[in-house]
């Protein structure tokens, strides 16, 4: 414990003053009425105050205003913090609070009012545990970020691990089916060089026959449109036909009106010939026969009738037909014409295809080829898959090894 080396006569006043001056902390000590009863020179140092503007006997206000225009603050702010003191004065409740200045110093003030004895104000400057707090404080966050960029990662390259190993497996098996499958490649190309040709033969064959049946199509359509003349030949004679018919009827109208009008005379004459008496019986006989005659063409006449409606009937029938038949040569014509043109153009297609074959023979030959040389690859990556999964086996080894250094790092 430090000596004071106090001297007689020393008074409380000095003795407090000389054990203010031994705090690391500013002191300030107020009365009941906000004079200052003393102050020790740490609170003047950390607020900048000039050794003898602040002395016992100066007020809370003049203090505070020394330290606003210390520390810049506006005239408003230094009555804003005055009044802050004096509401803690009146809730009489001890206050700590950390203030910080525009030069970038903390201090923590603390307010002690004691009741009816004024107020004991102490300054700390807490800059430096500040400054270690948000330094701790962001340490551990950049250390759980440290943490989880580990684990993600770790589990990342585990998960990408187990992937590029199912791959490598998917590889090998691959190359494996497709050195296999080479050698069954190379024959099927040959194979399919020598059917090319045999296809390039067919398509001549059959060039031959689609210009043949271009030539039947032509004379499918000239025979249509000799049958579409027939038919209109025909229709015209149907007409015709049809017409004289007509004619027929008007005068078989003209012979029943006769044979109405002869059996009227025929009965006139019969009328007369019983007024007669015997003088008139040979009349009556020859009137008898002309009416029999006339009931005979009637009868006539009605017979033809009915076979003119039976022509007429039949006519109209071959009409119908015709049309029919004229409709469908119509369209026989166009769809041979139709044939013809489509035969044409596939005659134009099957040169080129038959071009094509060819070129695709001699390609399949070059391919067959370039086949056998794909096998040797295939030989050859298949065996640098099986290296990259061995050597990919070390890797996942390694990876595991990783994986247990992370989780120890992290426990620690």
């Amino acid at each position: 414990m430090n000596a004071l080396n106090l001297q007689a006569g020393q008074t409380a006043t000095e003795l407090l003053a000389l054990t203010l001056d031994h705090m690391t902390g500013g002191i300030l000590i107020l009365n009941e009425h906000e004079v200052v009863e003393a102050v020790n020179h740490q609170a003047c140092e950390l607020f900048n105050i000039p050794r003898g503007s602040l002395l016992v006997g100066d007020t809370l206000s003049k203090f505070l205003t020394i330290v606003g225009e210390g520390v810049g603050w506006e005239p408003e702010r230094t009555a804003r913090v005055i009044h802050n003191h004096r509401l803690w004065k009146s809730e009489g409740v001890d206050r700590d609070m950390d203030h910080g200045f525009a030069d970038g110093r903390v201090v923590r003030v603390g307010y002690r009012p004691l009741l009816g004895r004024g107020a004991i104000l102490t300054y700390n400057e807490v800059t430096a545990s500040r400054r270690l707090e948000r330094l701790m404080k962001e340490r551990e966050e950049k250390a759980e970020h440290f943490r989880t960029e580990i684990v993600e990662t770790v589990s990342s390259i585990a998960e990408a691990a187990e992937v590029v190993e199912i791959s490598c497996a998917s590889a090998n098996e691959a190359t494996r089916a497709s050195v296999v499958n080479a050698n069954d490649l190379a024959t099927a190309a040959h194979q399919s060089a020598d059917a090319m040709s045999s296809a390039a033969r067919t398509a001549a064959s059959l060039s031959n026959v689609v210009a043949s049946m271009a030539e039947e199509a032509l004379r499918a359509a000239a025979g249509a449109a000799l049958a579409t003349k027939s038919a209109d030949r025909t229709t015209e004679l149907s007409e015709n036909l049809r017409a004289h018919s007509q004619a027929i009827s008007s005068i078989l109208d003209v012979i029943r009106a006769l044979g109405s009008r002869t059996k009227l005379l025929a009965l006139n004459a019969s009328i007369e010939a019983a007024r007669a008496g015997d003088a008139g019986r040979g009349f009556s006989v020859v009137a008898q026969e002309v009416k029999s005659l006339a009931e005979q063409t009637t009868r006539a006449a009605n017979d033809v009738e009915t076979k003119i409606d039976g022509i007429r009937a039949a006519v109209a029938e071959v009409l119908d037909a015709n049309g029919s038949i004229q409709h469908r040569l119509a369209a026989v014509e166009r769809q041979a014409d139709n044939i013809h043109t489509r035969i044409a153009e596939q005659q134009v297609d099957l040169s080129t295809i038959a071009s094509a074959i060819d070129e695709t023979a001699l390609t399949a030959h070059e391919m067959a080829s370039n086949i056998d040389s794909v096998n040797q690859n295939s030989c050859s990556l298949a065996e640098a898959v099986r290296d990259v999964s061995d050597a990919f086996g070390q890797v996942r080894d390694l990876i595991e090894r990783l994986e247990a250094g992370a989780e120890e790092f992290l426990e620690r």
